[in-house]
């Protein structure tokens, strides 16, 4: 059996745009992504044929302008019932 690769966004980093790209200075915004390795509902799902396996889980975001982190949003239950 082929298990995909799959990407994980730990940072998105983004700010004001100049006629020839995007341009970041100190003030430069960013949000971060933490996540946790330890998740108990582990699944698999099929793309194609190739497994894909779910084995983390978002567990904060974090917000900065530069290097001044402005708020945080994590998830204190590790599980919770919708």
């Amino acid at each position: 059996m082929q298990q995909a690769l799959t990407s994980i966004a730990y940072t998105v980093a983004y700010s004001g745009v100049v006629s020839q790209g995007c341009a970041t200075d100190s003030n430069a915004r960013s949000i971060e992504f933490a996540y946790t390795t330890d998740r108990e509902d582990k699944r698999t799902t099929y793309a194609y044929g190739v497994a894909s396996i779910l084995t983390r889980r978002l567990a904060a975001i974090s917000t900065k302008v530069g290097s001044q982190y402005v708020r945080r949003y994590q998830q204190d239950a590790p599980n919770f019932d919708m």
